[in-house]
């Protein structure tokens, strides 16, 4: 506004054109463009190309103000078509940092689902490994429960065997002797009782000679089978000397 409010006291300016670089505001980029300058004297003062057009008609101006400027319709276009340029530019530049925006919320994302893949994979792993050191152990226990009941029936095993050989030692598994004896002989008088068939003896038996007991066939055959078992048996029924 001071420009123009001069220019119109003073007289229009004298100015110079040339191309510059600089970097547009908007898009960082930069670019060359025509500068106006406004041409000095040696003192630094404007010089005046043109003279005032309102101080020979004797108007004076103050405060000046501009309430609107009129382009030619060419210049309006431009100026129509260089906004538009600058708001596509605008636009391109919002779309291209949302792009960007989108492809690092895409990899952080990608990141997120992977290391949260990766760890339901440990998870996974670790409790695997819990339950086969669970395993492991419990087999561990297993083993050593059996070695210690495979022990245990050793030692009552031979417990036992030793037992038994003592009570052979002792008394020739007298006891052992005596109550076999007595089953053979009890199941030979049920034979003998529940037999139906031929006579096991002749019919006739001749007088016994002097010296003979007069047992019966039955019975020497009795005699002779529990001599048998006695002798399988190595029992000694005779009664030593003094009863003992």
């Amino acid at each position: 506004i001071t420009y123009v409010e001069d220019q119109i006291t003073r007289g229009v300016y004298q100015t110079c054109h040339h191309n510059v670089k600089t970097t547009d505001p908007f898009t960082g980029v930069e670019k060359r463009i025509t500068a106006v300058d406004i041409v000095g004297d040696d003192k630094g003062m404007p010089q005046r190309q043109e003279d005032p057009v309102l101080t020979p008609f004797g108007i004076k101006t103050f405060n000046f103000t501009i309430s609107e400027v009129n382009y030619d319709a060419t210049v309006e276009a431009q100026i129509k078509g260089q906004q538009q340029i600058t708001m596509d530019v605008q636009t391109a530049i919002a779309t291209a940092k949302k792009a960007e925006q989108q492809a690092i919320t895409v990899a952080k994302e990608g990141e997120a689902a992977a290391a949260k893949a990766k760890w339901e994979q440990e998870v996974i792993k670790a409790k695997a490994v819990v339950e086969a050191q669970q395993a492991l152990e419990v087999a561990q226990l297993d083993t050593k429960k059996a070695e210690q009941e495979k022990a245990a029936k050793i030692l009552r095993a031979e417990g036992e065997s030793e037992y038994k050989r003592k009570i052979i030692s002792a008394d020739g598994a007298l006891e052992q002797k005596l109550a076999t004896y007595k089953e053979v002989q009890a199941a030979w008088a049920q034979a003998f009782a529940e037999y139906k068939g031929p006579a096991l003896v002749p019919a006739v038996v001749m007088a016994p000679r002097e010296g003979n007991s007069g047992a019966t066939g039955a019975q020497s055959l009795i005699d002779m089978l529990s001599a048998k078992t006695a002798r399988d048996l190595a029992l000694d029924m005779a009664v030593p000397a003094g009863g003992k």
